[in-house]
């Protein structure tokens, strides 16, 4: 029984090309992916060190004046007289936002 029969308009040749090109895509995606694994979770790492730090300054009652304003594409953050352990706790919470694991694939 054959595989390619008169009504397909690709070729053997062309069907083992096109499968060579979907497997070197498919390899490339998890590498892809998995580069960004490595990275989500590191950030994440970074993000719960500084949060549990910001948490163990604020407990211990360290205190300062501490203050901090951000302007992003319209958007506006402004944190005045704040504790450093609420900066720092803030800080881990936007690095962790930032370095989600997030893939979108389109076609």
């Amino acid at each position: 029984m054959s595989v390619f029969t008169e009504k397909d308009s690709v070729s053997p040749v062309n069907r083992v090309e096109s499968l060579a090109a979907y497997k070197t895509r498919c390899k490339m995606l998890q590498e892809i992916s998995q580069k960004q694994l490595k990275y989500s979770l590191c950030g994440i790492a970074l993000g719960f060190i500084c949060i549990l730090g910001g948490i163990h300054l604020f407990m211990n009652g360290i205190y300062g004046s501490t203050s901090w304003t951000t302007k992003v594409l319209g958007s506006e953050s402004y944190i005045s007289d704040a504790a450093p352990g609420a900066i720092l706790f803030f800080a881990g919470l936007f690095i962790i936002l930032i370095t989600r694991f997030t893939i979108k694939i389109e076609r």
